[in-house]
């Protein structure tokens, strides 16, 4: 039952990266929900749950990109492997800095596979542009990870069913 669950948050989470925000766009980007998953899924999950959901999320939305297949399975399984090592040194990323700090990290490094592959494939890229958009990416993936970081430890938690409350 619980693999099923684990497996029904990738699958919505890939779906709304894909689809919900890749046609919203704020603020000209789309955030990437699948880290902020990953990242709360290593803190909560057993390390094989883990992997298994950076995987299959990762080959979901390489199937959708339609380009550097394996790039984001590569990339997700990166994120949960470090996730894993830092909750090993005893870093809990429950707390709202670490988190934020374990976003940005994963968006720049994100960031920076997607720009060096543009690099070798065209070899012009306009800076500006860069960063803006990267700036922009930074901040509203920060910004979704508070607000959904209660509601996916609550339900990436064994026996979690949602969102937690103050005196549970």
């Amino acid at each position: 039952m619980r693999s099923v669950k684990l497996a029904a948050v990738v699958i919505i989470t890939a779906w709304l990266q894909i689809y919900f925000m890749g046609g919203m766009r704020p603020f000209g980007v789309v955030p990437n929900l699948l880290l902020i998953v990953m990242i709360c899924a290593g803190q909560t999950c057993s390390a094989s749950e883990t992997l298994a959901m950076a995987l299959g999320g990762g080959l979901l939305v390489d199937l959708a990109s339609g380009s550097d297949f394996g790039l984001r399975m590569a990339f997700y399984s990166v994120v949960a492997l470090a996730v894993l090592v830092a909750r090993q040194r005893g870093l809990n990323f429950e707390n709202a800095a670490l988190l934020l700090a374990g976003v940005t990290a994963g968006g720049l490094l994100y960031n920076l596979l997607v720009i060096v592959g543009i690099l070798s494939q065209q070899g012009i890229i306009g800076w500006g542009v860069v960063g803006v958009r990267v700036g922009s990416e930074l901040l509203l993936n920060a910004g979704l990870a508070l607000v959904l970081r209660p509601l996916l430890v609550g339900w990436l938690r064994p026996g979690g069913s949602g969102l937690r409350l103050a005196g549970e």
